[in-house]
């Protein structure tokens, strides 16, 4: 996975040149012969000319980005206006220059996404020609995990915007820059970052959380427990199976215990919080969930490995979990049987209680691999 980034001036003058600019990466992705690159064209045509049209009323800064996600591509458009709401989007200006609103947009790709930002907005547009019959609500999520992970996106943009989506209250955005925080300063100490339990992955488990959050209307969820485990399940993973020999302790507990340690003495968390993700930081222990298998550490196992449910990503996953483990196995035969694992217990586990649209979405494509 690779990504092509363009800073300019947008106005209506330089138009032509943002959309050609797209349309000349676009063809550099790897599925570029399968993407419909009229779509593509006209939909990044709508979304420049309703910024220029609402966001700036005329000229303004902008970053375009195209990301070649393997069998998807990704295009962004990055301003600096105030937030802008796409569902205004509708004049009776001709398609071809762009502003017949959100539906073209809707029409012409897979999945979309437009999310405010601190300073700005973005807005995502995605292509998987390789997934016929997929709903929108799953390739956005995956279109959004697979980018954040080719264009080097962190942790604390994605809690940025979580904070400008007002997804969950301020002090739960102080807690989780601590979190970050803890996590950055731990990699900068090691001299070797494990192959698989890094920030990386800890941002993936972030942004599936996320999504799932924002398709919830209940107010008893515990947003920002699950988005805190998010960072925190993991915390100082080591990434070698000696480690558990050498101390005799799983890898889990020393997470709870360092979490615990981290927020001690600090009042952003109160006494149920911290207990409620100690706990769920224990239950992603290896292996059936028996001992508190609660419906919040089910939910949490399951965004744990939702990037592995996306096929071509997953069998990379694999890879690096081996190299991380030093374990002697071929990634093409572990992957498939991890799948059925997963989308024998843990999807329908999951689906019973929360019914999360991108996994079941992901699960069609698991049952065609084995």
């Amino acid at each position: 996975m690779k990504s092509f980034t363009q800073d300019m001036m947008l106005s209506p003058e330089t138009l032509a040149e943002a959309r050609g600019w797209v349309a000349a990466h676009v063809k550099e992705c790897a599925v570029r012969h399968q993407v419909d690159l009229s779509s593509a064209e006209i939909a990044v045509g709508e979304i420049l000319q309703n910024i220029i049209r609402y966001a700036y009323e005329g000229a303004g800064p902008i970053t375009l980005r195209v990301t070649d996600l393997d069998e998807a591509v990704g295009i962004t458009v990055f301003d600096k206006a105030s937030p802008s709401e796409p569902d205004t989007w509708v004049t009776d200006k001709p398609s071809v220059d762009g502003g017949l609103g959100l539906s073209v947009v809707k029409n012409a790709v897979d999945a979309y996404s437009f999310r405010p930002l601190l300073s700005g907005n973005r807005a995502s547009i995605y292509f998987f020609p390789g997934q016929p019959g997929f709903e929108e609500a799953p390739l956005r999520w995956a279109g959004e995990l697979l980018e954040a992970r080719a264009s080097g996106e962190t942790i604390q943009n994605w809690i940025d915007i979580c904070a400008s989506g007002g997804l969950v209250e301020s002090r739960i955005i102080e807690a989780l820059k601590i979190c970050n925080d803890a996590l950055i300063s731990h990699e900068q100490n090691q001299a070797t970052i494990p192959r698989y339990h890094n920030t990386a992955h800890f941002l993936d488990v972030f942004i599936s959380t996320m999504h799932w959050l924002e398709s919830q209307q209940d107010e008893s969820v515990p947003a920002g427990e699950l988005l805190i485990t998010a960072l925190m399940h993991d915390y100082r993973h080591p990434g070698q199976l000696k480690y558990l020999e050498r101390v005799g302790r799983s890898v889990e507990s020393v997470s709870a215990e360092l979490f615990q340690e981290l927020f001690l003495g600090k009042s952003l968390l109160c006494a149920d919080e911290i207990e409620l993700v100690s706990q769920l930081i224990l239950d992603t222990e290896p292996g059936p969930l028996t001992r508190s298998s609660t419906q919040w550490s089910q939910l949490f196992n399951a965004f744990d490995v939702s990037a592995s449910m996306i096929p071509w990503f997953g069998t990379r996953l694999t890879q690096r979990l081996i190299e991380e483990q030093k374990l002697s196995v071929n990634a093409e035969s572990l992957y498939p049987s991890f799948l059925k694992s997963r989308s024998g217990q843990q999807i329908p586990q999951i689906g019973q209680l929360f019914n999360p649209w991108y996994f079941y979405a992901l699960g069609r494509v698991v049952e065609k691999l084995l």
